[in-house]
This record gives structure tokens, sequence and C-alpha cells, in this order.
């Protein structure tokens, strides 16, 4: 796609939207804004606006940017935007739209794009509640890929199938390979809350650690937090890292 057809539709959006300052009021310098090509300013902004939760704005101008310049780095984001809104039929279209863009194409960093790809589709899964292809999913990424995200999903994924054991061995085994057992808890603990399974949560982490009442009514005071504040990760996380000090085998 011609380059030029990128600068006239992020020209349109500025004088319709004002993307500029746009850009600023979400903090972005405007020196730096200034001197980025289109499709740079596209994409920081559309980023900026993602993390500020603003997940609608943010789909839209990854959106238009895919249509005019077929970047697969604006479709991933446009992809990530529509499973965070629940869309999961567009988020399915644009993920097989993704898989074809990554096969056609030999410049495309294949094991980086091939793993976000595989994520995004095990995510809509879970969210539509196919967790037999989730799992499925989730274990041929582990084998390949040996990535965290998988190993979160697949735990969560077992819970939800009241498939305890295993989802206590995967978390036996591999709580400490990413970071901290605290970490691994919180990732698991999130994807299940996004699917208003708070008390899968609560009784996953009893099974594994020993919670008394009051530890119990503690965390579902942080759960109602996060799911208050928009489900900012950062309140429980630090709740997690600070409070819990139980959780010790």
């Amino acid at each position: 796609m011609d380059f030029n057809e990128i600068d006239k539709t992020f020209e349109y959006y500025e004088k319709r939207y004002n993307l500029s300052k746009m850009a600023g009021d979400c903090g972005i310098s405007l020196k730096n804004f200034s001197n980025l090509n289109s499709k740079e300013k596209f994409l920081t902004l559309s980023q900026r606006l993602k993390e500020s939760n603003k997940v609608n704005l943010a789909s839209f101008f990854y959106g238009k940017l895919f249509e005019v310049s077929g970047d697969i780095e604006a479709l991933i984001n446009k992809t990530d935007c529509l499973i965070r809104l629940n869309e999961f039929e567009e988020a399915i279209r644009y993920n097989n739209i993704g898989w074809e863009l990554y096969l056609e194409d030999p410049d495309i960093d294949s094991a980086r794009i091939e793993r976000e790809l595989a994520y995004q589709k095990a995510l809509i899964m879970f969210y539509t509640e196919k967790y037999r292809s989730t799992e499925s999913i989730c274990e041929e990424a582990i084998i390949k890929f040996k990535t965290e995200e998988f190993y979160y999903l697949l735990c969560a994924d077992l819970i939800i199938m009241d498939n305890i054991i295993n989802a206590k061995k995967l978390f036996n085994k591999y709580s400490n390979k990413f970071g901290s057992l605290k970490k691994f808890l919180l990732e698991v603990i999130v994807l299940l809350l996004d699917i208003n399974q708070i008390e899968k949560a609560i009784e996953f982490t009893q099974i594994n650690f020993d919670i008394n009442e009051k530890q119990k009514k503690n965390i579902l005071n942080q759960i109602n937090k996060y799911l208050n504040f928009n489900k900012n990760k950062y309140v429980l996380k630090k709740f997690f890292e600070k409070d819990l000090n139980f959780l010790k085998k």
C-alpha cells in the first residue's frame, strides 16, 4: 500500500478529531509526536489510548491504520482491543485475517507474530466458553513457545473445567518459573475474574494455601476494588506483593 494513503488518512482524522491535541491530552510530547511519520503517529496515539482505557478509540484508529496499510501490528492491536471490548465475533475475524497474513508474508517476524496470534485465539476461545479448544491451543503453544501467558491461561482453563488436580499440578510445578508464586496466582485470578468466576478464584487459592475467613474476606475486598477500578491490575498486584504473606507452602 502506498504510504501516501496513510498520510492522507491521518490528515483527514487530524482535521476531524485534532489527533495532535488528543495525543497531548494523553501525555505524549507534541514535539516528539510531530517528528513521527503518519504510521508511527497512529500507532503511538492508539497505544496510549489503549493504555488509558480508551479502548474504543484505540480500536477505531488501529482499525483505520490496518485498512490503509495492511500493517500486522495494527491488526494484532485491533484484535486485542476487540477482545477487551468483548466483541468476540469481530475479534476472531481479525485473528483469522492475521493468520492469513502470517502465512503469506515472508517478512513477518514469524515466531513472535505466531505466538501473539495463538494467544489471542486461545483467549477468545476461553472468553467464549470453548474451554477444550483453549486447552488444546495452550498445550501446543507451551511446547512450542514456552512463554508464561499460556501457562497462566491453561491453569485458569483447567480450573474452569473443574480439573483441579491438573490445575494444581501445573501451578505447583511452574508457579516460580516466571518470577514468583504470587505473580502466577495473580495472573490466573485475573483471568478468572475476567469471566466473573470469583468463587473459582477464591476456591483455587484456598485449595493451595491455608487461608482463614478473615484473609478470604480481605481478598474479596481487594477483588471488588479491582473490579470497581476498571479492572486495574495494579490494585491487585500491589495487594499480592505486600499483603499476601500467607502465600507460603
